[in-house]
Protein backbone atom coordinates (compact mmCIF):
# COMPACT_ATOMS: atom_id res chain seq x y z
CA UNK A 1 0.00 0.00 0.00
CA UNK A 2 1.42 3.64 -0.38
CA UNK A 3 1.52 5.52 2.64
CA UNK A 4 0.32 9.21 2.59
CA UNK A 5 2.27 12.21 4.20
CA UNK A 6 0.36 15.28 5.06
CA UNK A 7 0.69 18.00 2.31
CA UNK A 8 -1.50 20.29 3.72
CA UNK A 9 -3.17 21.41 7.62
CA UNK A 10 -6.65 21.07 8.93
CA UNK A 11 -8.83 23.70 9.29
CA UNK A 12 -10.89 23.80 12.37
CA UNK A 13 -13.96 23.19 11.25
CA UNK A 14 -12.45 19.90 9.49
CA UNK A 15 -11.14 18.92 12.76
CA UNK A 16 -14.41 19.06 14.78
CA UNK A 17 -16.74 17.63 12.40
CA UNK A 18 -17.98 14.36 13.51
CA UNK A 19 -17.88 11.17 11.25
CA UNK A 20 -19.28 7.96 11.17
CA UNK A 21 -16.19 5.71 9.62
CA UNK A 22 -16.95 1.73 9.28
CA UNK A 23 -13.71 -0.53 9.94
CA UNK A 24 -13.93 -3.71 8.23
CA UNK A 25 -12.00 -6.80 7.08
CA UNK A 26 -10.82 -7.55 3.49
CA UNK A 27 -13.32 -10.30 3.60
CA UNK A 28 -15.86 -7.29 4.40
CA UNK A 29 -16.88 -8.04 7.62
CA UNK A 30 -17.96 -5.19 9.82
CA UNK A 31 -15.13 -4.99 12.83
CA UNK A 32 -16.04 -1.90 14.25
CA UNK A 33 -18.59 1.65 13.61
CA UNK A 34 -16.72 4.45 15.37
CA UNK A 35 -17.60 8.77 15.52
CA UNK A 36 -14.16 9.50 14.36
CA UNK A 37 -12.68 13.36 14.03
CA UNK A 38 -10.75 14.71 11.20
CA UNK A 39 -7.51 15.02 12.69
CA UNK A 40 -7.48 11.53 14.05
CA UNK A 41 -4.63 8.75 12.87
CA UNK A 42 -3.89 5.34 13.75
CA UNK A 43 -3.39 5.38 17.10
CA UNK A 44 -6.97 7.17 17.27
CA UNK A 45 -8.64 4.04 15.33
CA UNK A 46 -6.55 1.09 17.65
CA UNK A 47 -8.12 3.26 20.41
CA UNK A 48 -11.58 2.96 19.94
CA UNK A 49 -11.64 -0.47 18.19
CA UNK A 50 -13.94 -2.85 21.45
CA UNK A 51 -11.58 -5.85 22.16
CA UNK A 52 -8.49 -4.67 19.43
CA UNK A 53 -5.60 -5.49 22.17
CA UNK A 54 -2.25 -8.01 22.26
CA UNK A 55 -0.98 -9.17 19.32
CA UNK A 56 -3.39 -8.60 16.94
CA UNK A 57 -3.75 -5.00 18.18
CA UNK A 58 0.09 -4.70 17.58
CA UNK A 59 0.43 -6.20 14.26
CA UNK A 60 -3.13 -4.12 12.30
CA UNK A 61 -2.70 -2.02 9.89
CA UNK A 62 -5.36 0.37 8.36
CA UNK A 63 -6.07 0.87 4.79
CA UNK A 64 -8.48 3.95 2.54
CA UNK A 65 -8.78 3.22 -1.11
CA UNK A 66 -5.32 1.66 -0.94
CA UNK A 67 -3.40 4.52 1.61
CA UNK A 68 -1.83 3.06 4.73
CA UNK A 69 -3.35 5.16 7.57
CA UNK A 70 -0.31 5.83 10.07
CA UNK A 71 -0.03 7.61 13.30
CA UNK A 72 1.24 10.77 11.10
CA UNK A 73 -1.19 11.63 8.83
CA UNK A 74 -4.74 12.69 9.67
CA UNK A 75 -7.70 10.88 8.22
CA UNK A 76 -9.09 13.84 6.56
CA UNK A 77 -5.90 14.09 4.78
CA UNK A 78 -5.82 11.31 2.92
CA UNK A 79 -9.74 11.61 2.00
CA UNK A 80 -11.65 9.74 4.95
CA UNK A 81 -15.22 11.00 4.82
CA UNK A 82 -18.65 10.51 6.77
CA UNK A 83 -19.55 7.02 6.14
CA UNK A 84 -16.26 5.75 4.74
CA UNK A 85 -14.83 2.13 4.91
CA UNK A 86 -11.12 2.01 6.60
CA UNK A 87 -9.55 -1.88 6.07
CA UNK A 88 -7.63 -3.27 8.21
CA UNK A 89 -5.20 -6.01 7.71
CA UNK A 90 -3.91 -8.26 10.49
CA UNK A 91 -0.29 -9.07 9.59
CA UNK A 92 0.08 -12.45 11.43
CA UNK A 93 4.20 -13.02 9.94
CA UNK A 94 5.15 -9.61 11.65
CA UNK A 95 3.93 -10.23 15.44
CA UNK A 96 1.50 -12.88 16.05
CA UNK A 97 1.74 -15.64 18.97
CA UNK A 98 1.54 -19.72 18.78
CA UNK A 99 -1.00 -21.16 21.72
CA UNK A 100 -0.63 -24.81 22.19
CA UNK A 101 -2.61 -26.84 23.99
CA UNK A 102 -1.16 -30.23 26.18
CA UNK A 103 -1.70 -33.16 28.20
CA UNK A 104 0.15 -31.56 31.54
CA UNK A 105 -3.32 -29.81 32.00
CA UNK A 106 -1.89 -26.52 30.60
CA UNK A 107 -1.48 -24.17 27.33
CA UNK A 108 1.12 -22.38 26.24
CA UNK A 109 1.84 -19.38 24.35
CA UNK A 110 4.71 -18.88 22.25
CA UNK A 111 6.65 -16.02 20.41
CA UNK A 112 6.09 -17.23 16.52
CA UNK A 113 9.46 -15.32 16.00
CA UNK A 114 11.75 -16.60 18.46
CA UNK A 115 9.70 -19.78 19.98
CA UNK A 116 10.64 -18.51 23.50
CA UNK A 117 7.67 -19.47 26.18
CA UNK A 118 5.71 -16.24 27.18
CA UNK A 119 3.28 -17.80 29.47
CA UNK A 120 1.66 -20.59 30.85
CA UNK A 121 -2.28 -20.72 31.04
CA UNK A 122 -2.80 -22.83 34.72
CA UNK A 123 -6.20 -24.14 35.78
CA UNK A 124 -7.04 -26.95 34.53
CA UNK A 125 -7.71 -30.07 36.31
CA UNK A 126 -7.01 -32.65 33.26
CA UNK A 127 -5.73 -32.48 30.10
CA UNK A 128 -5.73 -29.79 27.41
CA UNK A 129 -7.62 -30.91 24.72
CA UNK A 130 -7.58 -27.71 22.35
CA UNK A 131 -6.96 -23.94 22.52
CA UNK A 132 -7.38 -21.15 20.05
CA UNK A 133 -7.17 -17.39 19.77
CA UNK A 134 -10.19 -15.56 19.61
CA UNK A 135 -10.69 -13.48 16.09
CA UNK A 136 -9.75 -10.00 17.59
CA UNK A 137 -6.61 -12.20 18.92
CA UNK A 138 -7.14 -10.36 22.57
CA UNK A 139 -7.89 -13.46 23.99
CA UNK A 140 -7.26 -17.69 24.15
CA UNK A 141 -10.12 -20.18 24.42
CA UNK A 142 -9.13 -23.78 26.13
CA UNK A 143 -10.96 -27.00 26.44
CA UNK A 144 -10.45 -29.97 28.66
CA UNK A 145 -10.92 -33.30 29.78
CA UNK A 146 -12.07 -31.90 33.06
CA UNK A 147 -15.79 -30.75 31.78
CA UNK A 148 -15.05 -27.50 31.55
CA UNK A 149 -13.87 -24.69 29.03
CA UNK A 150 -11.50 -21.88 29.68
CA UNK A 151 -11.48 -18.25 28.24
CA UNK A 152 -8.03 -16.17 29.18
CA UNK A 153 -6.48 -12.70 28.30
CA UNK A 154 -3.94 -13.25 25.55
CA UNK A 155 -1.98 -10.28 27.14
CA UNK A 156 -1.92 -11.38 30.77
CA UNK A 157 -2.37 -15.06 30.90
CA UNK A 158 -5.25 -14.38 33.83
CA UNK A 159 -8.68 -16.63 33.47
CA UNK A 160 -11.55 -14.52 32.47
CA UNK A 161 -14.28 -16.89 33.34
CA UNK A 162 -14.93 -20.74 32.71
CA UNK A 163 -17.78 -22.77 30.84
CA UNK A 164 -19.17 -25.78 33.16
CA UNK A 165 -21.83 -27.00 32.33
CA UNK A 166 -21.20 -30.10 30.47
CA UNK A 167 -21.15 -33.72 32.27
CA UNK A 168 -18.03 -35.10 30.35
CA UNK A 169 -14.76 -33.87 28.85
CA UNK A 170 -14.81 -31.00 25.86
CA UNK A 171 -12.76 -32.03 22.80
CA UNK A 172 -12.83 -28.68 20.90
CA UNK A 173 -13.97 -25.09 22.07
CA UNK A 174 -14.23 -22.22 18.97
CA UNK A 175 -15.28 -19.05 18.18
CA UNK A 176 -17.57 -17.31 15.97
CA UNK A 177 -15.85 -15.72 13.25
CA UNK A 178 -17.94 -12.85 14.75
CA UNK A 179 -16.41 -12.99 17.96
CA UNK A 180 -19.51 -12.66 19.67
CA UNK A 181 -20.26 -16.88 20.18
CA UNK A 182 -18.59 -19.81 21.65
CA UNK A 183 -19.32 -23.61 20.88
CA UNK A 184 -18.53 -26.06 22.79
CA UNK A 185 -17.74 -29.94 21.64
CA UNK A 186 -18.28 -32.79 24.00
CA UNK A 187 -18.20 -36.60 24.78
CA UNK A 188 -21.25 -35.80 27.05
CA UNK A 189 -22.83 -36.15 23.42
CA UNK A 190 -24.28 -32.63 23.26
CA UNK A 191 -22.62 -29.33 22.08
CA UNK A 192 -23.75 -25.97 23.54
CA UNK A 193 -23.68 -22.29 22.46
CA UNK A 194 -22.08 -20.03 25.34
CA UNK A 195 -21.56 -15.81 25.07
CA UNK A 196 -18.39 -14.70 24.57
CA UNK A 197 -18.36 -11.58 26.54
CA UNK A 198 -20.02 -12.77 29.86
CA UNK A 199 -19.74 -17.31 29.55
CA UNK A 200 -23.46 -17.31 30.10
CA UNK A 201 -24.90 -20.69 28.34
CA UNK A 202 -26.93 -19.65 25.38
CA UNK A 203 -28.16 -22.69 24.28
CA UNK A 204 -27.73 -26.59 24.03
CA UNK A 205 -27.47 -28.37 20.47
CA UNK A 206 -29.10 -31.97 21.72
CA UNK A 207 -29.90 -34.60 19.39
CA UNK A 208 -26.78 -36.71 18.79
CA UNK A 209 -26.49 -39.79 20.69
CA UNK A 210 -23.13 -40.28 21.07
CA UNK A 211 -20.10 -38.48 20.98
CA UNK A 212 -19.88 -34.68 19.57
CA UNK A 213 -16.26 -34.88 18.24
CA UNK A 214 -16.17 -31.53 16.80
CA UNK A 215 -18.24 -28.48 16.54
CA UNK A 216 -17.58 -25.11 14.26
CA UNK A 217 -19.38 -22.13 12.99
CA UNK A 218 -20.39 -21.12 9.52
CA UNK A 219 -18.47 -17.95 8.18
CA UNK A 220 -21.48 -16.05 8.67
CA UNK A 221 -21.83 -17.05 12.15
CA UNK A 222 -25.49 -17.96 11.62
CA UNK A 223 -25.21 -21.81 11.69
CA UNK A 224 -23.39 -24.72 13.45
CA UNK A 225 -22.22 -27.83 12.62
CA UNK A 226 -21.37 -30.87 14.72
CA UNK A 227 -19.80 -34.34 13.79
CA UNK A 228 -20.65 -37.44 16.25
CA UNK A 229 -19.30 -40.55 16.64
CA UNK A 230 -23.54 -41.62 16.03
CA UNK A 231 -22.19 -41.57 12.11
CA UNK A 232 -24.11 -38.21 11.60
CA UNK A 233 -23.23 -34.44 11.35
CA UNK A 234 -25.59 -32.30 11.86
CA UNK A 235 -26.45 -28.34 11.19
CA UNK A 236 -28.50 -26.13 14.15
CA UNK A 237 -29.02 -22.72 13.98
CA UNK A 238 -26.72 -20.57 16.19
CA UNK A 239 -29.70 -18.55 17.36
CA UNK A 240 -32.52 -20.76 18.20
CA UNK A 241 -29.98 -24.11 18.64
CA UNK A 242 -32.71 -26.37 16.67
CA UNK A 243 -31.19 -28.58 14.10
CA UNK A 244 -31.63 -27.44 10.94
CA UNK A 245 -31.03 -30.96 8.87
CA UNK A 246 -29.14 -34.28 9.70
CA UNK A 247 -26.16 -35.68 7.21
CA UNK A 248 -26.42 -39.86 7.20
CA UNK A 249 -24.60 -41.87 4.60
CA UNK A 250 -21.64 -42.63 6.76
CA UNK A 251 -20.95 -46.05 7.57
CA UNK A 252 -18.66 -45.11 10.32
CA UNK A 253 -18.31 -41.86 12.99
CA UNK A 254 -17.77 -38.77 11.68
CA UNK A 255 -14.62 -37.48 13.47
CA UNK A 256 -14.44 -34.16 12.01
CA UNK A 257 -16.88 -31.46 9.43
CA UNK A 258 -16.04 -28.27 8.40
CA UNK A 259 -17.49 -25.17 6.00
CA UNK A 260 -15.72 -24.03 3.12
CA UNK A 261 -14.92 -20.44 3.49
CA UNK A 262 -18.07 -19.32 1.38
CA UNK A 263 -20.34 -21.24 3.73
CA UNK A 264 -21.91 -22.80 0.76
CA UNK A 265 -20.44 -26.39 1.12
CA UNK A 266 -19.70 -28.90 4.10
CA UNK A 267 -17.05 -31.45 4.32
CA UNK A 268 -17.29 -34.39 6.55
CA UNK A 269 -14.27 -36.91 7.51
CA UNK A 270 -15.36 -40.17 8.58
CA UNK A 271 -13.60 -43.31 10.67
CA UNK A 272 -15.35 -45.26 7.14
CA UNK A 273 -12.21 -43.83 5.29
CA UNK A 274 -14.25 -41.51 3.21
CA UNK A 275 -14.64 -37.31 3.20
CA UNK A 276 -17.70 -37.00 1.76
CA UNK A 277 -19.18 -32.79 0.33
CA UNK A 278 -22.33 -31.53 1.24
CA UNK A 279 -24.29 -28.48 0.44
CA UNK A 280 -23.78 -26.11 3.18
CA UNK A 281 -27.37 -24.92 3.68
CA UNK A 282 -29.19 -28.04 2.36
CA UNK A 283 -27.24 -30.76 4.06
CA UNK A 284 -27.89 -33.01 0.92
CA UNK A 285 -24.37 -34.94 -0.53
CA UNK A 286 -22.89 -32.94 -4.01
Amino acid sequence: PRICSPEHSLSPSDVHRGMHVSVVTLAGREVACVAAAGDWTRRDIREHIPGLAGPLLRASRFLFEGVEVTDETPLQVIGVEDGACIEIVFDKVVADLIVTASTDRTAKLWSAETGECLRTLHGHGGVVLSAVFSPNGASVLTASADHTAKLWSADSGDCKFTLREHSAGINSALFSPDGTQIVTASYDYMAKLWSAECGTCLGTLQGHSDWVNSAAFSPDSTLVLTASSDLTAKLWSAESAECVVTMEGNELGVNYAAFSPDGALVVTASLDRTARIWRGGGGGGV
